[in-house]
């Protein structure tokens, strides 16, 4: 299993990625969602997903946290789960894109034993 990672600078969304990210094709990408309880209400806490590209054995992958739940193996244990799923469903290359200044991400991933750039 082989994961790149980009890095990028902060934006805004467009309205074409919003729409993308709420509104899932199962055929070509899965989203995991953490929820917890806070005050007797769900609050979500993370969120990874993959999405195939044109080859059907590559896939973009994202994780986001809040930042309360940073540092505390939610987002290792998403990726796993991500990762299982998408070799299940043919994925091989995942490739994911962070912020340059994100040290804590670049070790994390550098950790899986993948590539940066």
């Amino acid at each position: 299993m082989k994961v790149v990672v980009h890095n990028l600078s902060a934006r805004r969304p467009s309205l074409e990625e919003l729409r993308r990210f709420t509104d899932i094709n199962h055929e070509r990408e899965l989203a995991l969602i953490a929820t917890t309880l806070v005050q007797g209400r769900e609050r979500q806490t993370g969120v990874a997903r993959y999405v195939k590209q044109s080859s059907p054995s590559d896939a973009e992958f994202a994780i986001v946290l809040s930042d309360d739940w940073q540092g505390r193996g939610l987002g290792t244990r998403l990726l796993v789960s991500l990762l299982v799923a998408a070799k299940s469903h043919g994925v091989r290359r995942r490739v994911g894109t962070t912020m340059s200044e994100n040290r804590g991400c670049r070790r994390w991933v550098a950790s899986w034993g993948s590539s940066s750039r």
